[in-house]
C-alpha cells in the first residue's frame, strides 16, 4: 500500500515507522535538555513521569495537539515539570525570617500569589536555560541532519526505504517545529498583558531583548535548513536531479527571504512547503524581530545579585 503526494511514494508503513521514531526521538531529546537544565542550577529532579502524565490529564487538547506537533507538547510539559519542581522553603521568609538571605544579600521579599519573589525568579531562570537549550539543541540536530546531504552520505550505500525514512522524519520534524517556533514566538509577542500605562506586564522567562533576537535568529536558519532538506530529497530522490546540496540551501535561504514566486520545476507538495516556509519566516521576522527590537530590559534585583556573583544565567 502506498501513500501518494504527487510526486512521493512513500510506504504507508514507513510513514508510522518514521513517525514513531521522530515522536520517541523528540522526547529523549526534551529529556535531555529537562535533565542538562537542572543539572545546571544544581536543582533535584522530581517524579517526571507522574508530572507528565499529570498535565495530560489537565490539557487534553495538548495531547491532540502533540500528535501533530510532538516538540510543542514536549516542550510545553517539560518547562510545566520545571515551574513544579521548586524548593517550597527555599524563601527564608517562609521560615517565619524577616528578610531572604539571597546569596549574602538580605532581601525582603514579596508574596505574589502562591510564590514568592525570588521563588518566581527561579522558575523563570529555569525556563529561560530550558528555553536556550532547546534552540541551540534542535540547530545541532538539524546541522547535523545538513552534513549528512552536504556529504552525501546516503548515495552509495544506504538502501532506498532508509533515505525514504530519513524523508518521512525530516518531513514530521519540519512540520512540527514550524509550529511549536510559530505558536512560542506569536504567543511570546502577544501574550504578555498589557497595563494601564501602555507598558508589557509579566513574561514567563528571564529572557532579554539579545537572547529573544538570538533565539529568533537560531529558528530562522534552522527553518532554512529543515527545508532545504526537504527540497534536496525530494529532488534527488524522486526526480533523479543531480543538483547540488549548496544550491537548494541557496534556494531555501532565498524563500526565507519572502521569495513568494514558484519556479516552474516545482511541484504541488513542493508549493506547499514553499508556502509554510514563506509564513514562518514572516513570523519570526515581522513579528518577533520587529517586537523585540523595541523591548526595553531591566534587571530584577535578583539578577543584579546573580550578575554580581558571576551566577548570572
Amino acid at each position: 500500500m502506498y501513500l501518494e503526494l504527487t510526486i512521493i511514494k512513500i510506504n504507508l508503513s514507513l510513514w508510522i515507522i518514521g513517525y514513531f521514531i521522530f515522536f520517541f526521538f523528540t522526547y529523549f531529546l526534551h529529556f535531555f535538555i529537562y535533565r542538562l537544565t537542572l543539572k545546571k542550577l544544581e536543582v533535584k529532579s522530581i517524579h517526571l513521569e507522574k508530572s507528565i502524565f499529570k498535565y495530560l490529564l489537565k490539557n487534553k487538547k495538548l495531547i491532540i495537539l502533540g500528535i501533530i506537533s510532538p516538540d510543542y507538547m514536549f516542550a510545553y510539559l517539560y518547562k510545566e515539570v520545571l515551574d513544579d519542581n521548586y524548593d517550597k522553603d527555599f524563601c527564608e521568609i517562609r521560615k517565619k525570617k524577616y528578610y531572604h538571605d539571597y546569596k549574602a544579600q538580605k532581601i525582603k521579599c514579596e508574596l505574589i500569589g502562591e510564590r514568592y519573589e525570588c521563588e518566581i525568579h527561579e522558575k523563570k531562570k529555569k525556563r529561560k536555560l530550558f528555553i536556550i537549550y532547546s534552540n541551540w539543541a534542535n540547530l545541532i540536530v538539524t546541522s547535523y541532519f545538513t552534513l549528512f546531504a552536504i556529504f552525501n552520505l546516503y548515495e552509495d550505500f544506504i538502501p532506498k526505504y532508509f533515505i525514504d525514512l530519513v524523508i518521512v522524519i525530516i518531513i514530521t520534524r519540519t512540520l512540527s517545529r514550524v509550529i511549536e517556533i510559530i505558536y512560542a514566538f506569536y504567543n511570546d509577542v502577544v501574550s504578555p498583558s498589557m497595563s494601564s500605562n501602555l507598558e508589557f506586564g509579566e513574561r514567563t522567562s528571564n529572557l532579554k531583548r539579545w537572547n529573544r533576537i538570538s533565539l529568533a535568529i537560531h529558528s530562522y536558519v534552522e527553518v532554512t535548513l529543515l527545508f532545504a532538506l526537504i527540497y534536496h530529497l525530494l529532488k534527488t530522490t524522486f526526480e533523479g536531479s543531480n543538483e547540488e546540496y549548496i544550491n537548494t540551501i541557496l534556494y531555501s535561504f532565498s524563500v526565507s527571504a519572502f521569495n513568494v514566486s514558484f519556479p516552474e520545476s516545482l511541484y504541488t507538495f513542493e508549493n506547499f512547503f514553499h508556502v509554510v516556509q514563506i509564513g514562518t519566516s514572516m513570523t519570526l521576522v515581522i513579528l518577533a524581530l520587529a517586537s523585540y527590537l523595541g523591548i526595553q530590559d531591566e534587571m530584577n534585583k535578583y539578577e543584579k545579585i546573580d550578575w554580581n556573583n558571576n551566577k548570572y544565567i
